[in-house]
């Protein structure tokens, strides 16, 4: 097939469909390689503000119910993910992080989980990020020190 060594990989999950095209084939590299596999959702601040109607400008408070509720269903994600990759025998983590998808895994997710590769959706828009399609990926290609690998398709490796 393809002869990386990978060691630590990392996928970036939002609830989309290409996002578990990408959780997918990362699980196929992390076989293939028999390194570790990160899931990581990141909450974007953007998601979680709401408009106050109090407020006369601008942005008001934060709605905890919602956050709560977003959180709740993020989890719920990335433990599922985590469970079918650890059903196929995968040494297989999970987390959520709070911030800009884009920073967070070229930046947190590659200290925290030493990653060695990065694997995106080529679009987005799931429950946890709704930017503008592809810009997280296109970050991610542009500002990633590691390999990154940006799924379109359900096409086998």
């Amino acid at each position: 097939m393809f002869d990386f060594n990978y060691s630590n990989v990392v996928v970036g999950v939002d609830g989309s469909k290409a996002s578990d095209r990408a959780f997918k084939k990362a699980m196929i590299i992390a076989e293939h390689n028999q390194a570790r596999l990160a899931v990581i959702a990141v909450i974007n601040d953007r998601d979680v503000l709401g408009v106050n109607k109090g407020a006369s400008i601008g942005f008001g408070a934060v709605n905890p119910t919602a956050v709560e509720n977003l959180k709740v269903q993020i989890q719920s994600m990335v433990s599922n993910y985590v469970e079918i990759a650890k059903d196929r025998g995968l040494n297989a983590v999970g987390a959520i992080d709070y911030g800009d998808p884009r920073e967070i895994l070229t930046s947190t997710a590659l200290s925290d989980y030493h990653a060695d590769a990065l694997v995106v959706g080529a679009t987005g828009a799931g429950i946890v990020s709704r930017l503008t399609m592809g810009s997280t990926a296109a970050y991610v290609v542009t500002h990633s020190p590691v390999d990154v690998f940006v799924v379109r398709t359900d096409q086998k490796l």
